[in-house]
């Protein structure tokens, strides 16, 4: 009986491949289960960065189109009378775009980050208050329109720390240098 191979040697060798077989699936079923929350939290991730990605696009175009205003603005507001009157001019053919993209935007941010939208608010009111002041009766007025101007450009820089803080971003302040003793 030396070389016979017995039922028990195959039961043994079945039980064996089964053990083994066993062992690799539930290792396949643990591996899955980490794969799969592993995927879940990536996909979270990625969900999350599109967001912030897509907040961040909306907030830099708005900061632009308003930074390219407020150029117009203080250009009417501190320049000679021909350049206000061109200055002026320019606002007036380019309001219409404005106020469309101005409202896009507006849109956009009121969705993505509601807790923004008190400074949008007040730049929107600014312009249609420089509106009505370039182009009621008569010339307008230059100290009321540098007024505007600086109150424009206030509000813009308020308007940037709160999208700072609503995309997580941790934006240092400047620290004075300490005079330099020689």
């Amino acid at each position: 009986m030396a070389g016979e191979i017995t039922q028990e040697a195959i039961l043994l060798a079945l039980g064996g491949a089964g053990i083994g077989a066993g062992g690799a699936v539930a290792s396949q079923i643990v591996a899955a289960i980490f794969t799969g929350r592993r995927e879940k939290r990536r996909f979270e991730w990625d969900k999350k960065q599109t967001f912030s990605d897509d907040k961040r696009t909306v907030f830099v175009a708005f900061l632009r189109q308003a930074q390219i205003m407020h150029d117009l603005f203080s250009s009417a507001a501190v320049g000679p009378e021909d350049e206000t009157a061109t200055a002026t001019k320019k606002i007036a053919e380019t309001k219409d775009k404005w106020w469309e993209e101005f409202t896009e935007h507006e849109v956009a941010i009121r969705l993505m980050a509601p807790e923004v939208m008190s400074p949008v608010n007040d730049l929107g009111a600014l312009f249609a208050e420089w509106h009505y002041e370039t182009w009621s009766d008569g010339p307008p007025d230059g100290d009321m329109l540098k007024e505007l101007s600086d109150r424009y450009h206030k509000c813009v820089k308020d308007i940037e720390p709160l999208f700072q803080k609503s995309l997580g971003l941790q934006v240092q302040k400047r620290l004075k240098r300490a005079p330099r003793i020689d």
